[in-house]
């Protein structure tokens, strides 16, 4: 029993702190090499994503009028990529807080809360996504850029250097474009 109990507090504490882990020991250089190729499916769902492979995209979604989104993450799908095909403009929304626990990543949040049945905002509001993460903003939700959140990484977490993932962690954003709207801008 005395050789369990630590076993079990060190499997129970990981995910908490998860996200207290740097990754200092290594350039950015090694971890670029280190780094799986990404790998994207005919759906668009993406693994493997970024230098350290945690970015997940699901299967694109088409919202219609040139729109699409595909949630984001491994466990807690608390972002929605949305592109718009019409404009070839992209974003990302951080879902707005809710009354989940806490952890060392930060709040918890649910992606519910930006689409779907209990959903505070529709992501086909707006004349466009600059009207869209507007109304997103008012819900409580935030604004990631794409570029920052899928193509740059940090080696520090407190580091103000961002340095750019490697060729094989590159993938289309408007992926969704060319399987729902393939006569737009943003599927040339």
């Amino acid at each position: 029993m005395r050789i369990l109990l630590p076993i079990l507090l060190l499997v129970f504490s990981f995910p908490a702190q998860a996200c207290l882990i740097a990754y200092t020991e290594q350039s950015a250089q090694e971890l670029r090499w280190k780094s799986k190729r990404v790998v994207v499916d005919a759906q668009c769902s993406l693994t493997n994503g970024g230098v350290l492979d945690n970015i997940e995209l699901d299967s694109a979604v088409s919202l219609g009028e040139g729109r699409f989104y595909q949630t984001v993450g491994i466990d807690r799908k608390s972002k929605v990529l949305v592109g718009d095909c019409n404009t070839r403009e992209v974003t990302v929304l951080l879902a707005p807080h809710t009354l989940g626990d806490d952890t060392s990543c930060g709040p918890e949040l649910e992606f519910k809360d930006l689409v779907g049945e209990r959903s505070v905002l529709s992501l086909t509001a707006g004349e466009d996504l600059h009207e869209l993460v507007a109304l997103a903003k008012a819900k409580g939700a935030r604004e990631l850029n794409p570029i920052n959140e899928f193509f740059q990484f940090k080696i520090n977490y407190g580091d103000e250097e961002r340095h750019k993932v490697g060729r094989k962690d590159r993938f289309d954003l408007l992926c969704g474009c060319k399987i729902f709207y393939p006569e737009s801008k943003g599927a040339k």
